[in-house]
């Protein structure tokens, strides 16, 4: 044992300081109990703890030069417009009436379909009325700012009813 007290008694007189296998490498000293320090059992008063790094706020994330961003204030949706005589697309005795209702039905109740995707001329709305009669409502513009024309309105299929089950559900 006595080698061994040699040893340490040499070790503690050796110089501290980065050491080298080769000169401008230096080995990390991962092992020294000096160099570590215990970390706080609790954390002082005012003091938080952080286990992840602290988030970044939105103004710094990048964003596209091209990119505008907006708030809607209101309730963002279409505009329609009634033909000169409203009630001659009208089938299957439904009024005026029962078509606006259709028309502003909650999106959560409303089945559309525009086509194209890009700049829709074409819509077809399959939606209830108050007194919960299903029908479907065909619209038609000539440019994607203009405002939908009423073209006609009937009652749902029994596809288009399956299909309004299927989306709704």
């Amino acid at each position: 044992m006595p080698e061994l007290r040699d040893l340490r008694r040499a070790a503690s007189s050796m110089p501290r300081g980065p050491r080298t296998t080769s000169p401008g490498h230096p080995i990390p000293r991962t092992s020294d109990r000096r160099d570590r320090r215990p970390g706080p059992s609790k954390p002082s008063p005012g003091r938080r703890l952080r286990c992840c790094p602290p988030p970044v706020p939105v103004e710094r994330w990048p964003r596209p030069a091209d990119s505008y961003y907006g708030r809607y204030t209101d309730r963002v949706g279409d505009e329609y417009r009634w033909p000169e005589d409203p009630t001659a697309g009208l089938r299957d005795g439904l009024t005026s009436r029962e078509v606006v209702e259709a028309l502003y039905a909650p999106a959560s109740l409303r089945l559309d379909n525009r086509v194209p995707t890009s700049a829709p001329t074409f819509l077809a709305v399959c939606a209830p009325t108050a007194e919960l009669r299903l029908i479907v409502v065909v619209c038609t513009r000539a440019g994607p700012v203009e405002p939908w024309t009423i073209v006609g309105a009937r009652d749902a299929g029994v596809n288009e009813r399956a299909m309004w089950r299927k989306h709704t559900s």
